[in-house]
């Protein structure tokens, strides 16, 4: 499976297509391939959108702890208060 920058990001692996009423093993016909395919790009989008939210749920909780402690060092009074809510 590659991503849209063409990295690799996962695998599939198919192992011992099976045919007719004897269940003999054969090769993947060219439609098998195909759709395969098409359910590996759709895997590979899949597997990209949650990377990427997880990346921005990192992002946002960092910046939120950053305006806390920025809140924090501008207020004695509160310190400790805004990074207990923001864990929260």
């Amino acid at each position: 499976m590659t991503d849209h920058e063409d990295e690799v990001i996962g695998v599939l692996q198919l192992l011992n297509a099976r045919r007719g009423i004897s269940r003999h093993v054969s090769e993947f016909s060219e439609e098998d391939i195909e759709l395969v395919s098409g359910l590996a790009s759709q895997a590979a989008v899949a597997v990209t959108n949650v990377r990427l939210v997880k990346g921005m749920e990192k992002l946002l909780n960092s910046f939120v702890q950053c305006i806390a402690a920025a809140i924090d060092e501008k207020s004695p009074y509160t310190a400790g208060h805004i990074q207990r809510v923001a864990r929260s």
